[in-house]
């Protein structure tokens, strides 16, 4: 659709009689403040990294040995190589708020701390890097193995450890768009409340655009990309317990207890939101009952919009159960067995890519993030997998009958997580006003199992029976029905299991002593097995809502696929 944004504009002057709802939902453009030109968004980044460490292995006995470690790593705060650049954004005194007409805005010494907050450029008087340098990252370690028996036939193993997590640089660099240098500016009726059309501002729709510097006098306000100037490096703890064991000749049983917990972990949330902000756009006796003293969407900070805030308030805890079986190789035979039954939670499984909505920037309530704790968007509770490579040895140097083998690797595993949305507009029961994305509930009856359409293929009649969910209305003893988080959590279901079966058949050709040609065919996805990817979880897509849109696989693509291949051996 071609447009000019005229008509609406006029449109709009005609029903309601003055700007009102513009020809524009949202109008965006950046400037650089000090130029009051187009940024440049090009920035060079230096950082100090060091690490050192100390381990020994100590043989206390025969039977024992115990491993010892430390190690020590610094990961500085990153700087631009052109002075007056790097921008952050630095909180205020963190004292009680100043009221804004709104009951729900919450009364803590945060929420203070982001109404002082400001745009601050690197190094000043005050700051001297982009956040605090955190130089106590020491990690300890400790393992042990122990021979029960003293003669080699058990094995019992375990070792605790912690390690730090090196922050990416995609988190942090997109502090390019911090003003001054980079003002991200956006105007719109129902962003920041001004009108935005050609009638309203007509250098808009000039060709070429020509109109940044015009973006702060229209009212449009940056959209912060802050890491918290408190910010420390996140670590995992590990730990491990297992035990060995020779069943027979050649072949060993394992069994493993691994455990992984995320601690101090990045992710991002609005900052400067609250639940309930855009829940009384006008005053209404209900929002009145509630303690509102004027209509109000007001953020905490009003010189800028949405703050996308890298922080440290995330975790994530992983508990596996690895169990195994293997032979080596004899007689033409190897095979290894292994069984997999692990758990994995956090409230966040990428800083960027949330799984429930592209739409979604942050944590689904700004103030909550214990709300979106569950299973991890990559969370598979069994995996199975069995590799089996065995080369007859009958007539081993007959050139038809022998160097015959066969090597079939069998995979099984149950379904990822995902969560069940509802992406309208309008849908936003937590009214932190940013609608696509938040959860919708179930109402059948019984477990969540009860949804699931068992043995049905995802592309049809579907995995999932779309009436037995919908979107979460407020009840009135919840905040007087004006805000809500909706009672479902984060990746409450789980899709489609996978398996697959992929084998090889080759032949040995003996070309003289030591040389070898080896013809090979190799099958993936044998059996041209369909293996469906997470049903499409968004009931404001009837559609589509409970059918798999695509296959996954371990190759692309995850249809069967043939390789031929010829090898000589020397």
């Amino acid at each position: 659709m071609l447009t000019d944004e005229t008509f609406d504009d006029q449109a709009d002057l005609a029903i309601y009689g003055a700007p009102t709802y513009g020809s524009l939902y949202e109008a965006s453009a950046a400037i650089d403040t000090t130029t009051n030109a187009a940024p440049n968004p090009y920035r060079g980044y230096r950082a100090n990294e060091f690490a050192a460490y100390a381990q020994d292995d100590w043989k206390m006995t025969n039977k024992l040995t115990v491993n010892l470690g430390l190690r020590w790593e610094y990961f500085g705060p990153p700087h631009n190589f052109q002075a007056g650049y790097d921008s952050n954004v630095f909180f205020g005194a963190f004292t009680t708020p100043t009221p804004n007409g709104n009951p729900f805005l919450p009364n803590t010494t945060f929420v203070g701390a982001m109404q002082g907050a400001t745009f601050q450029v690197v190094p000043n008087s005050s700051h001297s890097t982009l956040w605090n340098k955190d130089t106590n990252n020491f990690g300890p370690r400790l393992g042990f193995s122990y021979d029960p028996t003293g003669r080699g036939k058990m094995a019992i193993r375990g070792g605790l450890g912690i390690s730090f997590d090196r922050l990416y640089n995609n988190a942090y660099e997109n502090i390019r768009f911090n003003s001054p240098r980079y003002s991200d500016n956006t105007i719109g009726a129902l962003i920041n409340g001004v009108v935005a059309g050609a009638l309203e501002q007509p250098a808009l729709i000039n060709l070429p655009f020509t109109a940044n510097n015009l973006f702060s006098a229209y009212g449009g306000k940056p959209v912060p990309r802050q890491v918290d100037p408190r910010l420390v490096t996140a670590y995992y703890e590990q730990a491990n317990l297992g035990i060995e064991r020779e069943l027979a000749k050649g072949y060993v049983a394992e069994v493993n207890y691994v455990g992984t917990f995320g601690r101090k972990l990045i992710g991002l949330k609005d900052a400067n939101n609250f639940d309930g902000r855009t829940a009384c756009p006008t005053l209404t006796a209900t929002c009145q009952a509630a303690g509102f003293t004027k209509a109000t969407t007001a953020r905490p900070n009003l010189l800028f919009n949405g703050d996308n805030f890298r922080n440290n308030g995330f975790t994530s805890n992983y508990h596996g159960l690895q169990a195994s079986v293997r032979k080596g190789y004899s007689n033409g035979l190897m095979f290894l067995a292994n069984y997999t039954y692990s758990k994995t939670m956090d409230e966040v499984s990428d800083i960027f890519d949330l799984k429930a909505s592209a739409a979604q920037t942050g944590i689904t309530d700004p103030l909550n993030p214990k709300y979106d704790y569950g299973p991890a968007d990559f969370d598979v509770r069994h995996m199975a997998a069995i590799t089996v490579n065995y080369e007859s040895q009958w007539r081993k140097e007959n050139l038809l009958l022998g160097g015959w083998g066969v090597s079939p690797i069998i995979q099984v595993q149950s379904g990822t997580p995902f969560s069940i949305i509802d992406s309208s507009g309008t849908y936003n029961p937590n009214k932190d006003g940013r609608p696509g994305f938040d959860r919708a509930v179930y109402v059948g009856t019984g477990s969540y199992n009860s949804a699931i359409v068992h043995n049905a293929r995802p592309t049809g009649p579907g995995y999932l029976q779309v009436s037995q969910f919908k979107a979460y209305t407020c009840p009135a003893t919840v905040n007087y029905g004006l805000w809500c988080d909706p009672p479902m959590a984060r990746n409450a279901f789980y899709g489609p299991a996978f398996a697959q079966v992929d084998l090889a058949v080759s032949k040995r050709f003996k070309v003289r002593e030591g040389q070898h040609l080896i013809a090979q065919v190799a099958f993936f996805n044998l059996f041209n097995h369909p293996n469906f990817n997470d049903p499409v979880g968004d009931i404001n897509n009837p559609s589509q809502f409970g059918f798999a849109q695509s296959t996954v696989g371990l190759e692309t693509p995850s249809s069967r696929n043939t390789q031929l291949s010829l090898r000589y051996n020397f």
